[in-house]
Parts: structure tokens; sequence; C-alpha cells
């Protein structure tokens, strides 16, 4: 007699799914170029449902300026507007301060 053992997924396969990096692009402002921070963290958390679709996207990261970006004299908060991720549509902010930290959110649903 033989028997099989099968393990069951370690979650459902429309479970969220994170994932997390580093290297992102950083802006002083709106007029400003963007340029690479090999340094800055990143998190993105993915939903489809059970056939794939994308469901939820989340997207935050934290960096520095880099060389020749000038921070700005008060804290600055750009809305990002107009925004979609495979047709969903997105609302978040990006962040400067005048120590040079940058931060971006991204929501999509």
């Amino acid at each position: 007699m033989s028997t099989s053992a099968f393990a069951a997924p370690d979650r459902p396969l429309n479970a969220a799914q994170p994932e997390s990096g580093q290297e992102c692009i950083v802006h002083a402002s709106e007029s400003d170029p963007y340029l690479t921070d090999s340094a800055c963290s990143w998190h993105q958390v993915v939903k489809n449902d059970q056939n794939g679709n994308l469901v939820s996207f989340r997207y935050q990261d934290n960096g520095h300026l880099q060389d020749g970006q000038v921070a700005p004299q008060s804290a600055v908060q750009i809305p990002l507007i107009g925004f979609s991720v495979e047709g969903i549509p997105c609302t978040g902010k990006e962040t400067i301060t005048p120590s040079g930290v940058y931060k971006s959110n991204l929501l999509c649903k």
C-alpha cells in the first residue's frame, strides 16, 4: 500500500504578496528631476483575486535626496494624482523634508 502526502500552500493563491528591496528614485520638488537613491528602502504589497486580477497595490519608500538635490526650507508634500496600476486608480503623496528625507506612498484599490 502506498500513501502520498501533499503539503498545503503557505498561503492562498490570492493572499497579499509583500515584497521589499532597496533603490528608488527621489526628487527635491515637482520641477526637479528624479535621481536614484541606491540606499532607499521600499516595500510593496500586491493583492490579486482568485483569478489573478489585481485587487490592490500598496507601495512605500524611504530615502534621501542625492548630491545636487536641494532640500526645501520647510517640509513639502506633493500629491500623486492621476496614477493607476493595471487600471486601478491610485492616491498617494511624496514628502520631502528640510533634512533631505524623502518618502512616498501609493495606494491603488
